[in-house]
């Protein structure tokens, strides 16, 4: 049943012009008595049909998103745009740019400027938080620190090597 109900809610599970015969079929068999999914309004004339057809909150209209193919009443256009994969909305990681929801994960993860990364020089020692966006000048500011960290660590290997070496002739 759940499953059943995940399809019903995507917007993809059915081509549109499915989706319209199927709502038409509810509304005639009389599915939505209260009005929730369909305008009961009667119209005398074609200029007051088209009059109510400009205000009626039920009239379709598409998707105002880049891209995004969905069409549906105005009365659902508030639900859609909070879950539309084409919106752009603020970067989760407050970096300032403005992403497509659909590819939050893939921009967070990637490019963004405010994704945590590690010094290159972590493995040596330098354990300070970096923003991917700040590592150029992470770097720069820290030159003094990772060059000391390289020499103590190149003096380590040296002194490994060389007890290596006493190992390896005794």
């Amino acid at each position: 049943v759940a499953k059943t109900e995940e399809l019903l809610v995507r917007e993809d599970a059915w081509a549109e012009g499915d989706r319209h015969r199927l709502a038409v079929t509810l509304v005639r068999g009389g599915y939505d008595c209260d009005n929730q999914a369909h305008c009961s309004s009667r119209c005398e004339g074609e200029e007051a049909l088209y009059e109510h057809k400009m205000i009626c909150p039920f009239r379709p209209v598409s998707c105002p998103n880049d891209g995004c193919p969905c069409s549906f009443s105005l009365r659902q256009q508030d639900k859609h745009d909070a879950r539309c994969a084409f919106k752009l909305i603020d970067c989760v990681l407050e970096c300032g740019e403005l992403v497509m929801r659909r590819e939050m994960k893939e921009h967070t993860l990637g490019p963004c400027n405010m994704k945590g990364v590690q010094c290159p020089y972590h493995d040596l020692g330098c354990c300070d938080p970096v923003r991917q966006g700040d590592l150029p000048n992470h770097l720069t500011q820290n030159v003094d620190n990772h060059l000391r960290m390289l020499f103590a660590s190149k003096s380590k290997l040296t002194g490994r090597v060389g007890d290596l070496e006493r190992w390896a002739t005794a």
